[in-house]
């Protein structure tokens, strides 16, 4: 079954490929042309801080891309019975063509989304990217639970 979700996950995914860089667009920022990837440095457990890597390509040229705004990032949680919480804040260091983000607690197993304010271009973009987090931490991952 969980073949099966991975499968349908990936092929639900935008996968952008120019000569040998492969890039998933975990998220695309509406009428920037803009995608997020983001890479886990850490498992994603329930037991220790996650580290992850959050980086911005162009869609179409797949050249990355520094925002000249600010970036904010937040980890947000909705149970099935509809109660919301977030987690620890996120710990945010500027690299040279991508975001780390550090401190990444979550506290509970289920989906959870990293919610993402950019502003770019005098915009401001609000977008998310779900995270599933499961008893082993080997089958967590970057994406849905369903």
């Amino acid at each position: 079954m969980k073949f099966i979700f991975a499968l349908f996950f990936l092929s639900n995914l935008t996968i952008a490929e120019s000569n040998s860089t492969k890039r998933l667009c975990h998220v695309e920022l509406k009428d920037a042309g803009i995608c997020a990837e983001l890479v886990t440095l850490t498992e994603l457990t329930r037991k220790t801080a996650a580290s992850l890597e959050l980086s911005f390509f162009d869609k179409k040229s797949f050249k990355p891309v520094n925002l000249d705004g600010e970036m904010k990032a937040k980890l947000w949680m909705v149970m099935k019975n509809g109660h919301e919480h977030g987690s620890e804040p996120l710990k945010t260091q500027k690299l040279k063509d991508k975001y780390r983000l550090t401190n990444a607690w979550f506290l509970m197993m289920g989906e959870w989304k990293l919610k993402l304010e950019v502003n770019h271009n005098s915009k401001e973009y609000k977008t998310e990217i779900p995270l599933c987090i499961e008893k082993d931490a080997s089958d967590s991952h970057v994406g849905s639970c369903k």
